[in-house]
């Protein structure tokens, strides 16, 4: 009842996310790192190609990161004029719409898809499977995000950090796609689940990543912190800490029962 609608970092059932997250992690780090300024031609290539092998993998990924990476550019449109546009529009958003407008008319399994307009039908399904009322999703989507939310708090430019923004963004996308649509050709009400796990463990990564370098050992004390920095990284090692508890009782209960929750 508790991890159906909970939005899982890992997950043991499901191959191809498994698979997609290395490329979605490189294929993150290449567009948000690089999107101002000026890269090589093979930075563009490999660019290139690790968007058609997240898309390979999993398209559901870059269905969720590619609106994200336009509303910031969007966003920031007094910076378009330093955009790495071989990169971001040649390596990552050409590709990316060409290989999704294939997939979109003809699936793998020889099927037409399709998408619709259904507000909340897919949360309805997903929850009153378990018998759960759909605002327990709101409850789940805390305590699937409680980490990345304590390190906004602790870590005052968080906030300020693009890579975590784009992230974040990336996972609202994911999540309003949850709310709002639905596939029309097969009932499946995890499907719009898959690019907020791969989005939501991208947030915890460079969430984690800001934690180290701001609250780790050997990390520099920020002036007029004094006590209050012990503070922080107790309550964020502790909100690390349950995540990675879930995380291993999910893993020992899914090795000794396969598939019970599923």
């Amino acid at each position: 009842h508790l991890f159906v609608g909970y939005v899982a970092v890992t997950v043991y059932h499901n191959p191809t996310v498994t698979l997609s997250r290395p490329f979605a992690i490189g294929l993150f780090w290449l567009v948000a790192s690089r999107m101002y300024g000026r890269s090589k031609p093979t930075t563009v290539l490999l660019t290139a190609a690790g968007s058609v092998l997240v898309l390979m993998a999993k398209p559901s990924f870059t269905t969720c990161f590619l609106p994200a990476v336009l509303l910031t550019l969007a966003w920031g449109w007094r910076r378009l004029r330093m955009v790495d546009w071989r990169l971001v529009g040649l390596g990552f958003v050409l590709p990316s719409i060409l290989l999704l407008a294939v997939q979109l008319v003809r699936s793998p399994t020889g099927d037409s898809t399709g998408l619709g307009v259904a507000p909340l039908v897919v949360l309805r399904r997903l929850v009153e499977q378990r018998a759960s009322s759909p605002w327990f999703f709101v409850v789940l989507l805390l305590a699937s995000i409680v980490y990345p939310l304590t390190v906004l708090v602790c870590v005052r430019h968080a906030a300020r950090e693009r890579l975590l923004r784009l992230a974040w963004l990336t996972l609202f996308v994911a999540l309003t796609y949850f709310f709002l649509l639905e596939i029309t050709v097969y009932v499946d009400p995890g499907d719009f689940l898959w690019g907020a796990q791969v989005a939501l463990f991208l947030v915890f990564i460079e969430s984690t990543a800001i934690a180290l370098r701001t609250l780790g050992p050997g990390a520099a004390d920020e002036p007029g912190l004094g006590s209050s920095l012990t503070v922080r990284r107790v309550v964020t090692g502790s909100t690390f800490a349950l995540h990675v508890g879930c995380g291993v009782l999910f893993a020992v209960v899914e090795y000794l029962e396969p598939a019970r929750w599923w």
